[in-house]
């Protein structure tokens, strides 16, 4: 679909779907029915689907033929670090506000208080919403704009550099 379109549809339709997602997930209540998040990682994974795969191909794209591998290799490594590092914090949010929640300091989030632990998702779950809703559209815009022109800019270098050395 990217290539007849373009990737920005898909990877908006992707972060829409990824928003919804998040948003059932603070809607959840402890005694809510085991469809709700059954919805919830049906929309994380298609919206993931939608996104990351036309993002992927948008900057591999962007990048010259012969530096494709190279560009395919940080993006999965930036992308390896990335999750790491999301689901990391998002596990250490969830034990500090199930800590909070529970009253007991030294708990761990499970099963074994189910209103404390589904408050604490679901406050995970709005700050997931507001860190992407905190993204305003205009930046993101100006930002690809500002990366087309550095990106440019690197590929007359890179060309001045490989004429010279050729010559």
């Amino acid at each position: 679909m990217t290539d007849r379109i373009g990737p920005r549809v898909p990877a908006s339709i992707g972060v829409l779907v990824t928003l919804a997602a998040f948003t059932v997930g603070l809607l959840l209540k402890a005694d809510s029915s085991w469809l709700w998040p059954a919805v919830l990682l049906g929309l994380t994974g298609l919206g993931a689907g939608f996104f990351n795969a036309p993002n992927q191909t948008a900057i591999i794209g962007s990048v010259p033929r012969h530096y494709r591998g190279f560009a395919t290799g940080m993006v999965q490594t930036l992308f390896g670090i990335g999750s790491l590092l999301g689901i990391s914090l998002a596990g250490v949010l969830l034990t500090v506000l199930f800590r909070y929640h529970s009253g007991n300091p030294d708990a761990q989030p499970g099963a074994g208080d189910p209103p404390a632990f589904v408050s604490s998702m679901n406050a995970v779950y709005v700050v997931c919403v507001a860190l992407m809703a905190s993204r305003p559209a205009g930046v993101a815009h100006a930002r690809a704009r500002q990366g087309r022109c550095l990106r440019s800019e690197g590929l007359k270098r890179t060309q001045e550099r490989l004429t010279a050395w050729r010559t």
